[in-house]
């Protein structure tokens, strides 16, 4: 859908869980530096 769309999508089906698959690209950068790995 449409980004502005999604919240009426979201409002329509309800669901109980969101879950963010968005893929996370600089994991060799944060290998050298764990600590600036987002949590």
């Amino acid at each position: 859908p449409k980004p502005e769309t999604l919240g009426s999508v979201i409002q329509d089906i309800q669901p109980d869980i969101i879950i963010n698959a968005a893929v996370y690209t600089a994991v060799d950068r944060e290998s050298r530096n764990p600590n600036s790995a987002p949590n």
